[in-house]
């Protein structure tokens, strides 16, 4: 009895060329979709919302990026300070 058609042994033997098929074809997708996108105007507020009060920056919370800070964790394996 012969075997009709090309079967891979291996299970997985495609799975790289099925990624890279995927991938190739989310580029060429995405990119024309993403540069339909355009930045609202200067000051643009969505219908309906309002700003809470008392705040300059809309009430978000603002986090300060630029010191690097140490994960309590770090306490376990540093306990006299920082490394």
């Amino acid at each position: 009895m012969t075997q009709t058609g090309t079967r891979s042994a291996n299970p997985a033997g495609n799975c790289g060329m099925v990624f890279a098929c995927l991938g190739g074809v989310f580029l060429v997708v995405t990119l024309p979709v993403a540069s339909l996108l355009r930045n609202p105007p200067a000051g643009y507020l969505p219908p309906g919302y309002r700003p809470a009060e008392g705040t300059s920056d809309g009430g978000g919370r603002r986090q300060n990026l630029t010191t690097p800070r140490r994960p309590p964790s770090a306490d376990a394996w540093f306990p006299g300070g920082s490394p």
